[in-house]
């Protein structure tokens, strides 16, 4: 049974998504009027005119962008930080986002601009760091701060490998400083089609799996106990995170932040069980994406800001925030 707490941020989160979603699709910066692009939501407007274009080609894939990538990056972060105990783990933190980066850039440059390439690529860029995190980790001694340390360093490396892709091969990208810090500007309908499906089954996956992750806060032993294989489960559940974040680099590139700040929110409600958990996580996730994307469109108009960027504003106090508290906390 869900807790008020937990109705009310449910509720409020979906409300804000959907008219999120509303303004994003019928209000801008373009000059055809809102009840043009109504009309061309309805059906009523003519098939290839501007006004559907826009709708069909570049508002309604991004708003689809937005939501989907946002509920995958969160929910990313809340599954590494279970699976690792972890509250500081995120998607960027540990590497992913930027190995993921990384392999992509070289895909473009081995296979050319080729989507399934990417997503492959992509995939195999997250998990190379993933698992090279924990080979450090485990060399330089398995503890959860080290694990962190373990990730900014193989994070740094990848995002070297980044910027040497970008200097040798500057056609590898269309816009550097997008894809370096994360937009969801210009992206192409046939492009989510693989991303959101992806998603889906990730999530999919991850909630069928929520009552074998939430034994993970009892520590290993006590899980073991319970008769949950804890080191298969753990292993799946940073699969799941790892596969969410590398869907979302191929696709928009390197958003950081969204896993670390959205879970740590959302652990302060009351929650009656981890799946509500996760599904709340995925719910501001996207509202926290898709209102940063609204901002990066107006803030500065005619001109538009990568949408990582402001989430980078808001994520890089927080985590030093977050740094503190784990410091005093330890302390105390």
């Amino acid at each position: 049974m869900k807790t008020s707490g937990e109705k009310v941020c449910m509720i409020t989160g979906l409300l804000l998504l959907i008219a999120g979603s509303l303004f994003a699709m019928l209000f801008g910066n373009s000059s055809v009027g809102t009840k043009e692009l109504l009309d061309a939501l309805m059906g009523n407007g003519q098939s290839g005119s501007a006004t559907s274009i826009i709708m069909f080609d570049i508002r309604i894939p991004r708003l689809l962008a937005a939501i989907a990538c946002g509920a995958a990056l969160a929910l990313s972060g809340l599954l590494m930080q279970e699976a690792l105990g972890n509250p500081l783990a995120s998607p960027s933190i540990m590497g992913v986002n930027n190995g993921a980066g990384f392999f992509v850039l070289l895909s473009v440059v081995i296979f050319g601009h080729s989507l399934t390439a990417r997503t492959i690529m992509s995939f195999a860029g997250a998990v190379a760091s993933a698992g090279l995190v924990f080979v450090t980790s485990q060399m330089a001694g398995s503890s959860k701060n080290i694990l962190i340390l373990s990730g900014v360093a193989v994070s740094a490396l990848m995002s070297a490998g980044i910027n040497f892709c970008i200097t040798v091969w500057p056609d590898t990208v269309y816009d550097k400083t997008a894809f370096q810090i994360g937009s969801l500007q210009g992206i192409q309908a046939n492009s989510l089609v693989v991303t959101i499906a992806v998603v889906l089954i990730a999530a999919v996956f991850s909630l069928l799996i929520s009552s074998k992750i939430e034994l993970f806060a009892l520590g290993d032993e006590v899980a073991f106990g319970v008769g949950l294989p804890v080191k298969t489960y753990r292993l799946l559940t940073i699969l799941a995170a790892v596969v969410l974040a590398a869907t979302v680099v191929s696709v928009c590139g390197l958003i950081s932040f969204v896993g670390l700040i959205v879970p740590n929110a959302i652990k302060r409600i009351d929650s009656s069980s981890f799946k509500s958990r996760m599904l709340l996580t995925m719910i501001w996730g996207s509202n926290l994406l898709l209102f940063g994307d609204l901002l990066a469109k107006n803030i500065s108009y005619p001109y538009e800001l990568p949408v990582g960027m402001l989430i980078s504003l808001i994520g890089a106090p927080f985590f030093i925030i977050l740094l503190a508290r784990r410091h005093r906390g330890q302390r105390g």
